[in-house]
């Protein structure tokens, strides 16, 4: 920098030093906040860091089902039937190690699979494990309803005798019989009735 006064120049020398300012780093993502129980899930956030910084993801309120990876940020997993419910609160975040951003906090909910026919099995579960139909409670029509058959007594809700013995399971059960054993049957009871004058009539009561 240089003055003049018009006889005398004067030189001023200085140094100007700018200064590195981290910025912080930036996250977004839109995580879907609803999964249905045995579907895998997965929500990964885009990060980054105008310095070029290093990066590194953390996560607040993880949900016992799922896995977190601190190097992406994603958040992944495939919830049975148990971890039915809500997750309040997951926060993830994103640090250059100077600072952190993080997104909005946001709920995850695990839905159950549908029953339409409110037997006790799942749709999807008739559909491709026990051949059954999901829009009747009762495929084979014994009397018994398929959830029942399946995850109760064990017998085959496709059939309506499943030890075939020629009395259906819903009869059996009634009898008090074992309608896996064809061998367990119920037992015809005969009666005699005697007459006062001494005739006898044999009637058979089932």
């Amino acid at each position: 920098l240089r003055v003049n006064d018009g006889v005398v120049d004067v030189d001023q020398v200085f140094v100007i030093t700018v200064a590195n300012v981290n910025d912080a780093p930036t996250i977004s993502g839109f995580p879907s906040v609803r999964v249905e129980a045995r579907n895998p899930y997965s929500f990964t956030p885009s990060a980054n860091d105008i310095d070029g910084g290093a990066l590194t993801f953390s996560i607040v309120n993880q949900p016992s089902w799922a896995t977190f990876n601190p190097s992406t940020g994603e958040l992944s997993g495939t919830p049975l039937v148990a971890d039915g419910g809500t997750t309040f609160g997951i926060v993830i975040s994103v640090d250059d190690t100077f600072t952190s951003t993080s997104l909005a906090a946001f709920d995850l909910e695990v839905t159950l699979p549908a029953d339409t026919d409110n037997d006790g099995l799942y749709d999807i579960d008739e559909t491709n494990i026990y051949g059954t139909n999901p829009l009747d409670p009762d495929t084979d029509k014994d009397g018994i309803n398929d959830g029942q058959e399946v995850l109760v007594l064990g017998t085959d809700p496709l059939k309506a005798d499943t030890d075939g013995d020629l009395f259906s399971d819903n009869e059996e059960i009634i009898a008090g019989t074992d309608p896996l054993n064809p061998g367990s049957v119920p037992q015809l009871e005969i009666q005699s009735l005697v007459s006062v004058s001494g005739n006898t009539d044999a009637s058979v009561v089932t």
